[in-house]
């Protein structure tokens, strides 16, 4: 699909990048790989996410924006397997590449470059207010390991006057990067019993905490098997009493099931259930949260209460 542009335009917003990108000749191979902590201004890859978006600017300052939605599968170019892949061509020109799928074009006519921001979060949808809190300063990585490395951390940055208002911990502090639990082991890489006391320390000096979770369950353990707690019912019965338990991503035949993984975990070893593999040391399930019933997110949320009490973290 080609996209004629007059002469002189220039693409903005077109990847995860904060420059302008003028239309020259150019190849930008967009994938949904995560390149986590890296900022590409080379304008070849994006840097995270699939969201080809873009305003044209002209010289007037008149603007328009175009959005390619695409679900679709991948393509592959000179051997290499890619997702959507947008091109610069004489005229000027963009050139939208991908192998098929429901293909949804929307086309913003501005005229200005605020309206087009305007007509666009319209379309798409304004995005989640955050608490005034989650504007201010925030430390966060992966790779703490120990609490007390956390510790030294914040605590260096606050004796050197930094302002520091929220604290990120990542999946160090979970036990084997399990969700909803924290390391309470001795003598080993992950430790962080004292955790939710020096959450509560933080929160008295003003500031705040965030905690990460990833959507991949393991499925050898308590809170999936709570998620699964209806599951067994009469299926008829369930439905008509919405007693369904949390639905997973499945595989669409059984025939596609990888038996010999799925056979590891008494909870799946009957069911479609897709499983993969991430941060845990065991399989993993992904809730799905189309769920039409919303089994899923009640679950979830339930999940989130129950750590919050028996964990005791403040926030």
């Amino acid at each position: 699909m080609d996209h004629i542009l007059p002469d002189y335009h220039i693409a903005r917003s077109l990847l995860d990048h904060l420059e302008i990108v003028p239309l020259t000749k150019m190849s930008i191979k967009r994938t949904s790989t995560d390149k986590v902590g890296v900022l590409r201004t080379d304008h070849e890859c994006d840097s995270t996410g699939v969201h080809p978006f873009y305003m044209v600017i002209e010289p007037d300052g008149k603007a328009h924006g175009v959005l390619i939605l695409n679900s679709n599968a991948q393509s592959s170019m000179n051997g290499e397997f890619l997702l959507q892949e947008i091109t610069t061509a004489p005229g000027p020109a963009l050139i939208y590449r991908t192998i098929g799928g429901n293909l949804n074009l929307f086309f913003f006519p501005g005229p200005t470059p605020e309206e087009v921001t305007q007509q666009y979060l319209e379309m798409i949808g304004k995005p989640f207010l955050p608490a005034y809190w989650a504007f201010g300063f925030q430390i966060s990585r992966w790779g703490y390991h120990t609490f007390d490395n956390l510790k030294k951390v914040i605590e260096r940055n606050i004796e050197a006057g930094v302002p520091l208002d929220v604290v990120v911990c990542d999946i160090d502090y979970m036990d084997e990067n399990r969700d909803f639990t924290v390391s309470s082991k001795y003598n080993a890489l992950q430790n962080f019993k004292g955790l939710p006391e020096y959450i509560s320390s933080l929160r008295s000096r003003g500031m705040r905490s965030v905690f990460m979770f990833d959507p991949a369950v393991p499925v050898d353990y308590e809170p999936f098997n709570r998620s699964l707690q209806a599951v067994n019912l009469s299926k008829r019965f369930a439905i008509l009493n919405n007693l369904l338990g949390a639905r997973f991503v499945e595989w669409e035949r059984n025939d596609q099931v990888m038996r010999s993984a799925q056979d590891l975990y008494p909870l799946v070893e009957d069911t479609k259930i897709m499983l993969g593999v991430v941060w845990p040391n065991v399989h993993v399930a992904f809730p799905d949260f189309l769920d039409p019933h919303n089994n899923t997110t009640t679950w979830w949320i339930d999940e989130f209460v129950k750590f919050h009490e028996e964990v005791g973290l403040a926030n």
